[in-house]
């Protein structure tokens, strides 16, 4: 799971607001006991201005924030079956990707390593026990499309069970944000959608996993209700030697969620 740092950075500091208010009172209590008194007040009238636009400036960001988030509750994803009237939406997926220096798409099932009608056969497939792949499980992968604009937002694939690698390593989802809709709350929404859609398929627990040093995508398991069972390096995995050479100091971290 893949996702930049959110935007959001206003987010629980409304308390700044509330004390910069209750400063600003203070400060006018004291002028007017110091003005009754004779004091010059000069200094304090400036810092009583500077106090007062830090203020204003604070409420109306977060009047701004408030907006912003409650737009962002409205945005609408449906998750719908890749086909081939699919094919240019997930190509300019694929190239954005690679734009951005990253050439392996989480949670799309291999679909930048085969050609596109290839890995719609194999989504067929995977999708039933009786064609599956060898060493594969069954699988359900879906595009989570914006229904507004309908711009492809990101892609999840959802295991229906677990083998050993998965079980280790992979768990029952996988998901990946395109970079430029990245930070802005889709990888929270996409996960919800996706189990959603394990409850149908009759899975009680879901098995996530993410590197450690991935903040964005563990805050995003943690959202949607995961619960942490270990940590551990990808070199501890045993014959499994594409993730040891790829990245083997890394450490990895086992979510569980009920639903």
């Amino acid at each position: 799971m893949k996702e930049a740092k959110s935007i959001n950075w206003l987010h629980g500091k409304k308390r700044y607001l509330l004390w910069g208010l209750f400063a600003f009172g203070i400060i006018c209590i004291v002028s007017i006991v110091l003005t009754e008194s004779g004091v010059n007040l000069d200094w304090l009238t400036t810092i009583s201005g500077i106090g007062g636009t830090l203020t204003v400036i604070l409420s109306i960001m977060t009047t701004i924030l408030k907006k912003y988030r409650k737009t962002a509750k409205k945005v609408e994803i449906e998750l719908v079956k890749p086909q081939k009237e699919h094919e240019a939406i997930i190509s300019d997926f694929i190239k954005e990707h690679v734009k951005n220096s990253e050439f392996e798409i989480h949670g799309g099932a291999l679909v930048e390593k085969v050609d596109y009608d290839v890995w719609l056969e194999q989504l067929a497939n995977n999708s039933d026990k009786s064609t599956v792949g060898k060493d594969w499980v069954v699988a359900s992968t879906f595009l989570a499309i914006r229904k507004s604009d309908g711009k492809l937002i990101g892609m999840i694939d959802i295991r229906h069970e677990l083998n050993d690698f998965l079980q280790s390593y992979g768990g029952h989802i996988g998901l990946g944000i395109r970079p430029s809709e990245r930070g802005k709350g889709y990888a929270s929404k996409i996960t919800v959608e996706g189990l959603s859609f394990c409850k149908k398929i009759g899975l009680q627990k879901v098995m996530l996993a993410c590197y450690k040093d991935n903040l964005a995508s563990r805050k995003t398991i943690e959202k949607c209700g995961g619960k942490l069972e270990k940590e551990f390096a990808v070199s501890e995995i045993e014959n499994f030697p594409i993730c040891r050479e790829s990245s083997e100091d890394k450490l990895v971290q086992v979510y569980w969620i009920t639903i």
